[in-house]
C-alpha cells in the first residue's frame, strides 16, 4: 500500500511486515511465556524452532539445542525487547 507521498506502509496483515528476531530462548516453554506476555501488549509474535521433533508438539516442551527464537514486526521490535528484559529478569 502506498502513501500520497510515494512511501510503502505495511498492511495489517503478517506477510506485509518485515519480521526480525528479538531473542532466542532455549526452550518453547519460555518462547510461549513471552509470545503471551508480547501478545497481552498487541505485538504479533513468530515463535520459530527445530524443537518439536517427530513426536509431536508435546515433545517440544525440553530444551533445544538451537534455541527458538521470538520473531516480532520490524516496528514493535525495541518495544518487545523491554518486555522480553523484564519478563527474564525475573527468572
Amino acid at each position: 500500500m502506498k502513501k500520497k507521498d510515494g512511501a510503502e506502509k505495511a498492511g495489517t496483515n503478517p506477510g506485509d511486515m518485515k519480521w526480525v528476531r528479538v531473542h532466542t530462548l532455549p526452550s518453547r516453554v519460555y518462547a510461549d511465556q513471552v509470545k503471551d506476555i508480547l501478545g497481552t501488549e498487541g505485538i504479533p509474535v513468530v515463535i520459530k524452532g527445530d524443537d518439536v521433533g517427530i513426536f509431536g508438539p508435546g515433545a517440544g516442551y525440553g530444551t533445544s539445542v538451537l534455541g527458538v527464537t521470538v520473531w516480532v514486526p520490524e516496528d514493535l521490535q525495541e518495544r518487545a525487547k523491554e518486555l522480553i528484559v523484564a519478563y527474564l529478569d525475573g527468572v
